[in-house]
């Protein structure tokens, strides 16, 4: 395995989770660090010094400080994408500082600074760097990397193989059925609800469900089985565990016998997560439901996926931390398409109390069929045209395509015809 040499006066815990991000968990290769200047052999990489023979970085200052303080880093343009930043001038290879760039976005550094939340709690993606540059559904870091891959082969030699693209598919499952198993007064209020509002097909389609003559619309539970037989990747579902129902908590109870069925009959052929409930800012309730959900499948469970993705970075990590969570899929947006870290490779999360990586891996995803529906107002062409240029980008330069659908966009509700059948196309095209 080839060892990278990192010269860097300062090797602080911010310089340390960037340099093992890019060179191991990125590239695979080794990196030693020397911080005498002299002690940089011809082809090192040098971050904030110019030597001879080597790929010189300049350093912003950025990885030396602690804590987040207000502002907003310039940007100037590298290889024909925006590079943050700036500085150094003609004496490096580079026109900015890379390694602050990428620790910038991977810690939600403007995330850690006072926003405005949106209705969710949420950081909006509006406000982030990404969206204001119009860079949000390009993997910019990942795009960083690969054109430094290639610089340091061109003034180098330093030849480092291309990473190797993947794709995850994965499901949310916020509400199972449409109609059935809800109970008598869900069920006869939902009756109500759709008569009153003259809503008379609607109220049709749930006596033919309940009648047993036309199968619930929301169950897709057979088709997404289908569509994964024989598939060479295997998917990741994330079973909405709340234990009471609420405004964004729909699903019947995970111990309910067709609930349980459901989660029991995914686990045969997928990977199971916890979709832990929309209110659970107190890890106890998150610890029962991690434990009613463990008790259906028997399994341990380790990953979790943030109902409606309210992730917070500063608050959500202990909390799934102290609850034996260890792999989190919400690094995405939930009104806006695109990477809400520039990347579609996990990363661990920086923990800005201490300075530090934390145990939470990150898993970032950039496409969900809800956003691209409610948020977005796509249409299904659009939408998985959009879909496809994501996941070019993150072809080219060797990163990960991580998705969300849902079970009822891929059932027959009329407001979602056509996308089971687009989505069928994709994933065949992606094998």
């Amino acid at each position: 395995m080839q060892t990278i040499v990192l010269y860097a006066p300062q090797f602080g815990n911010r310089l340390r989770y960037v340099a093992h991000w890019i060179f191991v968990q990125r590239w695979g290769v080794r990196y030693a660090v020397v911080d005498h200047l002299e002690d940089a052999p011809p082809g090192a990489v040098v971050y904030g010094a110019q030597k001879d023979g080597c790929f010189c970085i300049p350093d912003s200052g950025l990885l030396a400080e602690a804590g987040c303080r207000p502002h907003v880093p310039d940007a100037v343009e590298w290889g024909g994408v925006p590079l943050l930043y700036p500085g150094g001038g003609m004496a490096y290879h580079l026109p900015g500082d890379l390694f602050a760039a990428v620790f910038y976005l991977l810690s939600r550094y403007e995330e850690h600074l006072p926003f405005s939340p949106d209705k969710h709690g949420r950081y909006p993606p509006e406000q982030s760097i990404l969206y204001k540059m119009g860079v949000l559904q390009r993997p910019l870091v990942d795009e960083w990397l690969e054109l430094l891959r290639q610089q340091l082969a061109e003034v180098c030699g330093i030849t480092i193989p291309a990473p190797q693209y993947s794709f995850l598919p994965t499901y949310d499952i916020d509400i199972a059925f449409h109609t059935l198993h809800k109970g008598a007064m869900r069920t006869l209020g939902a009756l109500a609800q759709a008569a009153l509002n003259v809503r008379m097909g609607e109220v049709g389609m749930r006596l033919k469900v309940l009648s047993g003559t036309l199968e619930d619309p929301f169950d897709s539970f057979g088709f997404m089985e289908g569509l994964h037989s024989g598939a060479g990747t295997r998917p990741l579902f994330f079973m909405l565990s709340a234990l009471h129902t609420g405004p964004f908590d729909k699903n019947i109870h995970p111990q309910h016998p067709a609930m349980a069925a459901v989660t029991q009959r995914i686990a045969r052929y997928a990977d199971v997560g916890l979709h832990p409930s929309y209110n659970h800012a107190h890890g106890e309730v998150l610890q029962q439901e991690k434990q009613v959900l463990q008790g259906v499948l028997g399994i341990h469970l380790g990953q979790s996926r943030q109902h409606y993705i309210r992730f917070q970075v500063r608050d959500t990590p202990p909390i799934l931390l102290a609850a034996g969570i260890r792999d989190d899929y919400s690094m995405g947006y939930g009104s806006k398409l695109g990477f809400r870290a520039g990347t579609g490779s996990p990363f661990m999360w920086y923990d800005f109390s201490r300075e530090a990586e934390g145990a939470l891996k990150l898993h970032p995803f950039c496409f969900m069929d809800t956003t691209a529906h409610y948020e977005e107002g796509m249409t299904v062409a659009q939408a998985f045209q959009c879909l496809a240029d994501m996941n070019a980008h993150l072809r080219r330069t060797g990163s990960k395509m991580v998705t969300i659908f849902h079970n009822f966009s891929l059932g027959t509700a009329p407001e979602w015809d056509g996308w089971a059948r687009a989505y069928a196309g994709f994933l065949n095209g992606m094998q």
